[in-house]
């Protein structure tokens, strides 16, 4: 998974390596259409005139990454060093690239890249693209109807309600990265912030160290490693017993893995898509929304 993957180009770190230029002259609304079939989501890709491919369209990546042999193949310019990784992972080394195409029939102009070898078995999948292309406009994931709505940011499409800023990253007094999230509500805890994650296998993910704080239904439980960008932590899983509180929705009883690791709380895309999730990539905020709700300013 390309989970909270961070940038970075030449010796400077650059949060602005997911952003795109606003475009004022597009449409007021493209369709992206969803392939939920898997664990991921996905949608097509394409760049220039290239061949379309398979993407990730990934909430929980700062910046959009391409998979160094496809970004060759399409001869995608090389814009000097970068690398990326997730929190507390060794970066991973490419190059800077600049992209323009399509998702779906959505179109996004000159958004930078990074092209480098995606160390995750991602078989199929030639990159992996964050809603901060679409800077500018509003993305709006309706996942039952399979489809995402690339829309004009005005007050008929805004949800109503208050939205929850992106989480945000920072190491040696930089930011490194701004990422949707929700609120998160865990028995006897204040809410929380958690990555929204449609680039997460897995659902709700938290801390290890916050299991012993937490109504558990039975002792932890080794699971398979959670794999990110140049890391690998160990993880344990457990059922809660009680309720956890997610945007509007509500889990009873959810299991959660446990990350051995600094890694911020996580909700992955088994989560997710039980709701409908609107961003606002250009002001880092973001809407989660019951299933049901109706379109434009919905709470």
């Amino acid at each position: 998974m390309l989970r909270r993957t961070f940038l970075w180009a030449g010796a400077a770190s650059i949060a602005a390596a997911g952003c795109a230029k606003a475009q004022p002259g597009a449409a007021p609304s493209s369709a992206i259409p969803l392939d939920l079939s898997g664990p991921r989501l996905v949608a097509e890709l394409r760049i220039g005139d290239a061949e379309p491919v398979r993407a990730i369209f990934d909430t929980g990546a700062a910046g959009s990454v391409l998979k160094l042999a496809y970004a060759q193949r399409i001869g995608a310019p090389n814009q000097g060093p970068a690398a990326a990784s997730a929190p507390g992972g060794t970066p991973i080394s490419g190059f800077r690239t600049a992209i323009a195409g399509r998702l779906g029939e959505a179109p996004f102009d000159r958004a930078m890249a990074v092209a480098l070898e995606i160390p995750l078995p991602l078989e199929g999948i030639e990159a992996v693209i964050s809603p901060s292309v679409f800077a500018g406009r509003l993305v709006r994931f309706d996942f039952a109807a399979g489809v995402a709505l690339v829309l004009e940011k005005s007050a008929a499409n805004l949800p109503q309600g208050s939205a929850t800023p992106y989480f945000e990253d920072a190491r040696g007094g930089h930011r490194l990265a701004r990422i949707p999230a929700v609120e998160l509500r865990l028995p006897n805890q204040a809410p929380i912030a958690a990555v929204a994650d449609t680039g997460a296998s897995r659902g709700l993910l938290l801390p290890l160290r916050m299991a012993a704080s937490l109504p558990l239904a039975a002792p932890l439980a080794p699971t398979n490693p959670v794999r990110m960008v140049g890391v690998t932590f160990t993880a344990q899983i457990a059922r809660l017993n009680g309720v956890v509180g997610i945007g509007p929705m509500e889990l009873r009883d959810p299991e959660i893995t446990f990350v051995d690791g600094e890694t911020p709380a996580n909700v992955g895309f088994s989560i997710l898509r039980q709701a409908i999730l609107v961003l606002d990539p250009g002001e880092h905020r973001s809407w989660l929304l019951a299933a049901n709700a109706n379109h434009g300013a919905t709470q």
